[in-house]
């Protein structure tokens, strides 16, 4: 965290005017996702952090602080002092730049008993916040695989731990074994950011949102898929948890659109997503043990229906048309989708 005030001899240079940075650096996490270990740590933390009596105590707490501040005035002096900052030192402060890095996770999804289902992979996250009297927020996620780990695991299980890493690196070299990857270098690039109408560079409209989404690989083979939709079954116990969370999501973007319209503020868009791409191998099979050609564009070294859903592409574009004797803004936009296939 560096902080740094406007009157500082390096603040345009080194500090790149920027009055506060915080920068986070996340190293690779190995984690292991067991069904029966996660919902016995949810429901401990239901029993123990849902308690009535627990959730009305802060409130009150609060009320009580908010009397006391009203009923106790702060002292003149405290506010003079308040009053004389410097408005170019105030204004450095208010800006803020946050930068975060995160090198990747694999998340080893495992039965009750240890035994690996499959590798679910996320590598090279990146996000930076930059506030001044604009906004910036950016995110790009690097690649995201999901590897078949049946069957990887040695019958020994004492030594099963210890050669994990071993087996997940197995796994995402053996290309028959990828349920899910992403071809090329990018998963999602998104950008979001506000303008001030008041800027010399102000483009015609206060925000611009633009998103990439790259092309997901999915090979539809029968038994790890099931083991798959299993696993995921098991966490009925967690329902209300995910329910809880939809409703919020919903309920933001609902909240959002709405104050976006009814502000007339002005959107610019720019998405481009790509549909997954789905193979079918013949009868949801794939031949591990059998040797394929190099030569062979068929990674799977079988028979396979692919399925190209195809790209949409949304975009949107502000003019101003004179009629009725007065100026009025029109937003155009344009939808396509295309590279179809099968």
């Amino acid at each position: 965290y560096h902080r740094c005030q406007a009157d500082h001899p390096e603040f345009t240079t080194t500090y790149e005017s920027i009055g506060q940075t915080v920068d986070v650096d996340i190293s690779y996490l190995d984690l292991m996702v067991v069904r029966k270990t996660i919902l016995t740590t949810y429901d401990y933390i239901l029993k123990t952090f849902t308690d009535d009596e627990g959730v009305q105590k802060p409130a009150a707490l609060r009320e009580s602080s908010a009397k006391d501040s009203k009923q106790s005035p702060k002292p003149e002096a405290d506010k003079d002092v308040s009053d004389n900052v410097s408005t170019l030192i105030q204004e450095a402060l208010d800006t803020i730049r946050v930068d975060v890095r995160f090198k990747g996770t694999d998340f080893s999804l495992c039965h009750d008993d240890g035994t690996p289902i499959a590798l679910l992979s996320v590598t090279a996250a990146t996000m930076r916040v930059l506030l001044t009297h604009q906004m910036l927020v950016e995110a790009t996620i690097g690649n995201i695989t999901l590897a078949d780990q049946l069957d990887l695991m040695p019958s020994d299980e004492s030594s099963a731990m210890s050669e994990t890493k071993q087996f997940n690196h197995q796994a995402q070299q053996d290309p028959r074994r990828l349920l899910l990857y992403i071809k090329g270098d990018e998963l999602a690039d998104f950008r979001y950011e506000t303008f001030d109408t008041n800027s010399p560079s102000y483009p015609g409209h206060n925000a611009t949102v633009k998103l990439r989404l790259g092309a997901a690989h999915l090979t539809f083979i029968e038994r790890p898929l099931c083991e798959l939709l299993l696993f995921g079954s098991r966490f009925s116990a967690m329902h209300g948890l995910f329910e809880a969370a939809r409703q919020a999501a919903a309920y933001g973007t609902t909240q959002l659109t709405e104050e976006m319209i009814g502000s007339g503020n002005k959107c610019h868009f720019d998405v481009v997503m790509s549909a997954p791409v789905i193979t079918f191998p013949r009868d949801g099979i794939v031949p591990y043990s059998s040797s394929s050609d190099a030569g062979n564009s068929n990674r799977l070294g079988v028979d396979v229906i692919v399925a190209q859903p195809g790209e949409l592409t949304i975009s949107n574009e502000f003019t101003t048309v004179h009629e009725v004797g007065r100026d009025w803004d029109v937003n155009h936009i344009s939808l396509a989708l295309q590279r179809i296939g099968l």
